[in-house]
């Protein structure tokens, strides 16, 4: 027998300011004596270097199980000597996480491209990770510092919020007797479709079905909601009350307005808020 009754609402809160820039959450390498670095997001990739417990880490974002980090001042960073006229690159080149076309590229980099060069091996030139270079962790060994997430939240005002028309829908849960461990949502046949969107992730109120936050955007001083948002392997929380790009299937739910993305990815956007 159908006996609950949950509405989904969102938690009424603040708002973000104009003009928002998104900065690194500082995180520690916990659960492991040395945690691998990897060039790519998979233990497929090639390892290129590794933190002692301990270790401070800016993240970036979160794909999956891996958390994107600015790459260590130790990550192992080659260049093709015939590529370099000086420490300048000649033409486009790759930088690869060792000496040799068999290990994997970082990225690619323009001809021109100044570097630091630091070593050499065989015709291969060691150099430090150039400005802006990342890698990858997996997430089970990062524990992320509250202090550096509090310390990049923009400064907040609080502002009405309305999302009660037509877009928070009441949704008659199963008797607990009778529903299954995992529940599913009545998505509409034929309706999933890959998206990127852009906003600012909050949470929703517990006891929400299924869904656990919202992207939304602030217009007129309201929250507009864009999507709900479920991921079985992304820590939303870790996003929260920030602005991001994500991506994933967008699903529309019978007897719902708004949509419910299933996130893959969660990068932050660099973007500034648009006034309104």
């Amino acid at each position: 027998m159908l006996k609950y009754l949950m509405l989904l609402t969102l938690i009424a809160g603040t708002a973000f300011a104009a003009e928002v820039t998104s900065q690194p959450v500082d995180g520690t390498v916990v659960n492991a004596a040395k945690l691998n670095v990897r060039v790519k997001p998979g233990s497929k990739y090639s390892i290129v270097t590794r933190l002692p417990k301990g270790t401070r880490v800016k993240v970036l974002m979160q794909e999956g199980n891996w958390l994107r980090i600015e790459a260590p001042e130790n990550s192992s960073c080659y260049l093709a000597g015939y590529l370099l006229k000086g420490n300048k690159a000649r033409r486009d080149i790759n930088l690869r996480s060792g000496p040799g076309v068999e290990y994997q590229v970082y990225k690619h980099f323009p001809a021109g491209t100044e570097f630091k060069i630091i070593g050499q091996h065989e015709g291969w030139f060691k150099v430090s990770p150039p400005a802006g270079l990342t890698a990858w962790v997996h997430k089970d060994y990062i524990k992320l510092d509250d202090e550096g997430i509090k310390a990049i939240t923009p400064k907040q005002e609080t502002v009405p919020i309305d999302l009660t028309n037509d877009e928070v829908k009441p949704f008659v849960s199963p008797d607990p007797e009778e529903s299954k461990p995992e529940y599913k949502l009545p998505f509409v046949k034929d309706s999933e479709k890959k998206v990127h969107m852009r906003g600012v992730i909050l949470a929703l109120k517990a006891g929400a079905v299924h869904v656990t936050h919202a992207l939304v955007i602030q217009e007129n001083g309201k929250y507009k909601t864009l999507c709900y948002l479920h991921s079985n392997e992304n820590n939303l929380d870790i996003w929260k009350d920030r602005k991001v790009v994500i991506s994933g299937v967008q699903h529309f739910v019978r007897g719902w307005k708004t949509p419910v993305v299933e996130v893959e990815g969660v990068m932050i956007d660099k973007e500034p808020v648009a006034k309104k």
